[in-house]
This record gives structure tokens, sequence and C-alpha cells, in this order.
């Protein structure tokens, strides 16, 4: 079985270091060796689990080889969300963006071939708070008017 490619972007972050390690372990997966990233960060190369993988600039994104089949993480800062949603649809790549941001996206996936999954905050805790949040808010319903 071929496996897919996946580009994690916002390395060294947290969210996108925990992700890229565990894609760098399993069968089903393929580590790429380049990532999205800021123009703060100083390292050029970051080591994640057994790959070595370039952190991309800004500047430097049309170096990236995108190929068919790519598939894209991203948990970039989020003044990056609109570029990099428009550099994913331009070269057809199915992404899932966890980083936070209150533009919405929607006509920029929405005219493109890309598939996308885009949610402002994954982080485990604050996804819980707002579930529970969620299901308070239908159990008493109204019962904070007045």
């Amino acid at each position: 079985m071929e496996r897919i490619p996946v580009m994690v972007n916002g390395l060294p972050g947290k969210m996108a270091m925990e992700v890229a390690q565990s894609i760098a372990h399993p069968l089903k997966f393929e580590l790429l060796p380049y990532s999205l990233t800021g123009e703060r960060k100083k390292e050029v190369y970051i080591d994640v689990a057994n790959s070595r993988v370039q952190l991309v600039r800004p500047q430097e994104r049309d170096s990236i080889p995108f190929k068919n089949g790519l598939f894209a993480v991203d948990y970039t800062a989020p003044d990056a969300r609109g570029v990099n949603a428009e550099l994913y649809c331009k070269n057809g790549l199915h992404f899932i963006m966890g980083t936070s941001g209150a533009d919405s996206l929607d006509d920029i996936v929405h005219g493109s071939s890309s598939l996308a999954v885009i949610d402002t905050n994954m982080a485990p805790a604050v996804v819980l708070l707002n579930t529970a949040m969620r299901y308070l808010a239908r159990m008493f319903e109204g019962s904070l008017q007045d």
C-alpha cells in the first residue's frame, strides 16, 4: 500500500510537532521533509523522530515541490491562515487547519477542488470545554435570561 504524503506546517510549534511525530512512525503516512513556518524562526531544519524537516519561510514557499496526493496539516500562526489556504487550494491539496483565527476560509475552499477540515482550536482541553458549554446551553436553555 502506498503511503500518504503529509506536510505538517507550523513546526516547531507544539501541536505541529505532536502531529509530525505521530505521522513519522505509522506505515500509512510519509512525513514530508519541509514545513511552512514564520519569519521569526531561527532554525533552518528541525529533527522529527528520525526525519530532518526543512523549515520554509513565506518568501521560500514557491520552492516546495507540491505533488498529487499531498495532504497538509496546518498549525501555523493565525495571520498565515488565508495565505496558506489559498496555497493549498491553488495546488489541489486537501488539508486540515487547526490554527486559530476569525477570518472565514469558506470562499477560498468552496471555489477549489480541495477538501478541508477547518477548526479554530484543536487543543483537547479547549475542545472539551466548548463541548461542555454547548451541552449546558442545551440542557439549561434560557436559565440565564434576565
